[in-house]
């Protein structure tokens, strides 16, 4: 940039369509002309040359702007021509040929509402700019005029690499689609995926059905990879197979969406209040079992999600309203091979044959009537013809005829009240199994013990008994896994991780309840996921916390599996896993925690140290909801049962806890008192992360009672101890006490240098919980340094984070946050606060550390 010269201006495009929206046009281009100057807007009327051409000129127009403003009124969608056709459908219709420009050039695209008029839904548009459908709206209303047309302004201001966001919790940004990826070539269905495109033009809802084994999954996948740009905030793709209790599917769908399970709310009034309005496609894949809480779920969100889609995969359909049912048919294929290269099921033989054998796999014309006869014969389900090519490794094309010829012979008269694609998928996948070792098929049976897949070294401690050795586990996870049985990929640390398709699995599990090794399966996975668990607390509570983090998530559907078959078969075990995982129910799914510490404490009626620890993580759950009744109780309880064991920390840390409680409870020389008497207690333990915990909450105490000065000596220790601890998240927690009481004391450039490190330390953690308490204590600060508009914006973003996980803040805190908002309201006009409110609802991260470190 030359020096004196500032940035190039915003060149923008105003579309409207006359009979619609003209007089609002026309106040919107003044509006814009004062502010960015009349040359560079551009509106049909005021800026075309007499005896131009009226399209060309409109096309140059469109290519050379930043932004396309479409101005759209209550008749906008529905205007029609002299002959009632809706000018929407006109081809030529020049509103339509210019978002169709801007859309086409990805230039950014902002519908302006006006006169109370709706967004246009995604079946309203024609295909050409459906894409419109996923854009952000600003309402303009004639009572806000000049405050809504401002908050224009100031977003058409902005560089468009801010609106790009960085995916964080309570940023207006596009979500990035997740879905799951597979190392070969897509085959076929190219029909139906063209056909349940434009079922989507139509449908909310469409299920994908079909037996086991039929390519359901991954034609979810395929299909919504097509789909995800209609969707602005993104595809997400959900597994339930690895479920077990239904009441668990809304937890999963919060947290594939990034919410926190906080205990508090209905994880599905979270799921609905983040969806409500956004636009995203739901993948829900394998709702078979789960299939009443599914259909009720997926009710549920899309009576009170207009944006939303989803689209589901089962063995039957949900029986949803309004719900699309769509067959997942067998590939097509042919009698007797007299044209092979002329079906998909063929094509599919043929490329997974290549891969399985490149040396020994010739395609000729000869190999080709095989391979349609075997598909044939395979009824052209996918699966089976994926396993039946992935045989060509050990055997030749004739030996692989030959032994689906004996064993169909043999099992499609085993089941006659299966339908004939079920009895040749069963038929295929136990033949599969009868031509393994007595080894691989003792380990395939009992692999279907794990949920969401495993390590090589949970395959050898698990299954690794009587005639299956320990040593030869892995060199027969191998067979299976070059017998397309079992599918290799990567951890999160990069490790080796197994797992197999739920068609797979489910037909081993049903091997294992017939074999004799259920039992004994079952309880060594539940033991080593108890193992697992152990060094739960002491590694969340270290500079390890966000690996382990990562791997926690990895097995939780393991742990639940284990924790669910315990409660039946050993209770106390399950007991046990969940008071290991404390830390993580607490850290990241409260309500979950919640759940099974009450279900695993009924079953086991646990006595001694097992009752301490039971009563320990309830009082600590119902702590963080807001229990504050029963919290007392059980912390309480948990302290004295501690003490009289022999475990001081953790008896000074429930003590610490209930201090905190008397506190918030209104007892507050109750909790001073309490708080020194656990502080002393704990000092000569050497437990730092529980001291340095216990002086943080004796330091808000302190700032509460209006000792700030006192306050910032007790967390200057804290937060000295806090690092010699290692907790990162403990550091930030202190820091956050130390920030609040410095700018109580007026000393605003060291609070905001602990904000900002309190900022680093929360977005390297993933610590979402954090950001939004980080956010409303930097508000309180720039009310404290006159800055009130600063300070709305600051408890909007915090407000709108908060939202986005679905989490809550205690009644104290939230007070205190309404309180400094009210007062920065009251410092500024009624239309500024109203502005910086809906300014930082939709601030960029970006803009937030920006504004935290700036001042």
């Amino acid at each position: 940039m030359e020096q004196g010269k500032g940035p190039p201006a915003t060149q923008i495009f105003i579309n409207y369509r006359r009979d619609d929206a003209a007089s609002d046009a026309g106040r919107l281009y003044d509006a814009l002309s004062t502010r960015f100057g009349g040359n560079s807007v551009f509106m049909d009327v005021d800026a075309i040359p007499p005896g131009a051409d009226f399209a060309a000129v409109i096309n140059q127009s469109v290519a050379s702007c930043d932004v396309l403003v479409t101005v759209i009124g209550k008749n906008w969608v529905g205007l029609t021509d002299a002959s009632g056709r809706r000018r929407l459908d006109d081809e030529q219709d020049l509103v339509r040929l210019e978002i169709e420009a801007a859309l086409e050039r990805n230039i950014r695209v902002i519908p302006a509402l006006v006169q109370g008029a709706d967004m246009p839904r995604l079946e309203q548009l024609p295909a050409s700019i459906a894409k419109l459908a996923g854009r952000q709206a600003f309402e303009i209303s004639h009572s806000r005029w000049k405050a809504d047309v401002e908050r224009l302004i100031t977003t058409l201001e902005k560089p468009a690499s801010l609106f790009e966001g960085d995916g964080r919790p309570g940023m207006t940004v596009r979500r990035e689609s997740k879905l799951p990826r597979f190392p070969n070539q897509f085959v076929g269905r190219g029909r139906d995926i063209e056909q349940l495109l434009h079922r989507f033009n139509t449908s909310s809802m469409i299920t994908l059905t079909g037996s086991g084994g039929m390519g359901k999954t991954r034609l979810a996948v395929e299909l919504s990879a097509k789909l995800s740009e209609r969707y602005r905030d993104g595809v997400v793709f959900i597994d339930l197979a690895p479920l077990t209790d239904e009441s668990l599917i809304p937890r999963t769908i919060a947290w594939s969406l990034g919410l926190r399970d906080d205990g508090v709310r209905d994880p599905m009034d979270v799921v609905v209040v983040h969806l409500s309005e956004r636009s995203v496609l739901l993948v829900l894949d394998n709702c078979e079992h789960v299939l009443s809480t599914a259909a009720t779920t997926a009710t549920e969100l899309l009576s009170q999600c207009p944006r939303l889609s989803i689209l589901a995969t089962s063995r039957e359909a949900l029986g949803v309203q309004g719900e699309t049912v769509w067959e997942v048919h067998p590939l097509p294929k042919r009698r007797d091979g007299s044209d092979p290269d002329d079906g998909d099921a063929v094509e599919l033989f043929r490329l997974r044959a290549e891969a399985s054998a490149p040396q020994s796999f010739v395609w000729d014309h000869r190999v080709a009537g095989e391979a349609a006869r075997i598909c044939h014969k395979l009824d052209g389900i996918p699966l089976a013809i994926e396993l039946a090519a992935a045989r060509l490794r050990v055997m030749p094309l004739g030996d692989l005829i030959a032994g689906l010829e004996e064993r169909f012979a043999l099992l499609t008269t085993g089941t006659r009240n299966a339908t004939p694609r079920q009895q040749s998928l069963e038929a295929t996948v136990d033949w599969s199994y009868q031509l393994l070792s007595a080894q691989e098929q003792s380990l395939l049976k009992r692999l279907a013990v794990f949920a969401g897949g495993f390590t090589r070294d949970a395959a050898e401690k698990v299954c690794g008994f009587e005639q299956l050795p320990r040593a030869n586990v892995v060199p027969t996870l191998f067979g299976l896994v070059e017998k397309s049985l079992v599918r290799y990929e990567t951890g999160f640390s990069g490790a080796a991780r197994y797992t197999m398709l739920e068609t797979i699995r489910e037909f081993s599990r049903n091997k294992l309840q017939v074999s004799g090794d259920a039992v004994e399966t079952h309880s060594r996975h539940a033991a080593h996921l108890s193992t697992v668990a152990s060094p739960t607390e002491v590694a969340l509570r270290s500079a390890r916390q966000v690996e382990w983090l990562a791997r926690l998530e990895e097995e939780h559907d393991n742990f639940r599996t284990a924790i669910e078959w315990a409660l039946e078969a050993d209770p106390a075990l399950a007991l046990e896993i969940v008071i290991k995982l404390g830390e993580f129910w607490m850290r990241r799914h409260i309500g979950e925690g919640t759940m099974w510490v009450q279900r695993a404490t009924e079953a086991a009626a646990p006595t001694g140290e097992l009752r301490a620890g039971a009563v320990y993580l309830a009082g600590q759950m119902a702590w963080l909801v807001g229990d504050q009744v029963l919290s007392r109780a059980l912390l309480g309880e948990a302290a004295k049962r501690w003490t009289a064991l022999g475990d001081v920390p953790r008896a000074g840390h429930a003590a610490d806890l209930l201090a905190t409680v008397h506190f918030e409870s209104g007892d507050r020389d109750l909790a001073l008192k309490d708080m020194d008497r656990v502080i002393a207690l704990l000092r000569p333990t050497g437990d730092r992360w529980s001291l340095a915990s216990a002086l943080n909450n004796l330091g808000f105490f302190l700032q509460q009672v209006g000792d700030s000065l006192a306050a910032m000596d007790v967390l200057d220790e804290a937060l000295e101890i806090a690092r010699q601890a290692g907790d990162p998240w403990m550091v930030g927690i202190v820091l956050d006490s130390v920030a609040n009481a410095e700018g109580l004391l007026g000393r605003y450039d060291e609070a905001r240098e602990h904000w900002k490190e309190c900022f680093s330390i929360a977005i390297e953690s993933g610590n979402s919980w954090a950001w939004s308490y980080l956010l409303e204590g930097r508000a309180r600060l720039a009310l404290l340094e006159q800055d009130p508009a600063l300070c709305v914006r600051l408890a909007a973003a915090g407000d709108a984070a908060r939202r986005s996980i679905g989490a809550v803040s205690p009644g104290y805190w939230s007070d205190m946050v309404a309180a400094a908002v009210e007062a920065a309201r009251g410092q500024l006009s009624e239309a500024a606060a109203d502005t910086a409110w809906r300014e930082g609802q939709t601030m960029t991260a970006q803009e937030i550390m920006a504004a935290v470190i700036a001042r």
